[in-house]
């Protein structure tokens, strides 16, 4: 079977990250039951949110978005959740809201984004119908793609860009779709082996059919008894 080896290249792409303090009474409800509000927030604008331990009471809420405006439309769902929860949960130390927040202030990160080169063939797998393959896989892991079927970064060849802002969750995608492209790989190498096998069992098929005939032709009759037309029985060589 083909070994099989995944063409990968790191590089980095801009983005737009921000910041909310939220008071560790009110975090809970800004993430939601089982993190429901939160996962709310993320898949409506897009972006990637991290959340810090709670320290001296406060807990961080870090967004990482592609652009401006996917930043500014989470930051806005943190706060409508943060100023639901003062208005609704009392502090249990008694302060009636969390320290002032200083709105909006955006700042410059960078993302990861990897390339993973597959082969022609195993496209389809990878992308899967309507690319729906593709796209569970980058909902599951919190990252974006991009499939390219040829350009100069992957030398000709077809191409998956997977950009993320943190460096697990991209590598996890690109291992996902490097094992579906493997998968692949794999099966037309089976597909190919048997195909092999099979031309080789149908060769020696017909080199015993041959050898058979070969044998029929080349049997020596020259002691055979020989019927003449008179039916009489002679001894003497066949010519």
């Amino acid at each position: 079977m083909a070994s099989f080896a995944p063409n990968t290249t790191i590089t980095s792409f801009p983005g737009v990250g921000a910041s909310l303090i939220v008071h560790k009474d009110h975090a809970g409800f800004v993430l939601g039951t089982r993190y429901a509000n939160i996962q709310r927030i993320i898949n409506l604008t897009n972006t990637r949110i991290i959340v810090t331990e709670p320290q001296q009471d406060q807990v961080k809420f870090d967004i990482r978005a592609r652009s401006q405006n996917d930043c500014v439309a989470a930051y806005r769902e943190l706060v409508n959740s943060a100023n639901h929860a003062e208005t609704k949960t009392p502090l249990s130390s008694g302060a009636l809201h969390l320290l002032p927040r200083h709105g909006f202030i955006p700042y410059c990160i960078q993302g990861i984004e990897m390339r993973l080169v597959i082969a022609s063939e195993d496209v389809g797998l990878v992308l899967g119908s309507r690319g729906n393959t593709l796209r569970r896989i980058c909902h599951n892991t919190r990252t974006w793609s991009k499939f390219f079927k040829s350009d100069h970064k992957s030398g000709g060849m077809p191409s998956i860009s997977i950009r993320g802002f943190v460096d697990t969750d991209v590598r996890e995608a690109v291992r996902r779709l490097a094992g579906i492209a493997k998968e692949s790989a794999d099966r037309r190498a089976r597909v190919e082996q048997e195909h092999t096998e099979a031309l080789e069992n149908a060769d020696i098929e017909c080199e015993g059919e041959l050898l058979l005939l070969e044998h029929a032709i080349s049997k020596d009759y020259t002691n055979e008894e020989i019927v003449v037309e008179d039916c009489a029985y002679i001894s003497a060589p066949a010519y």
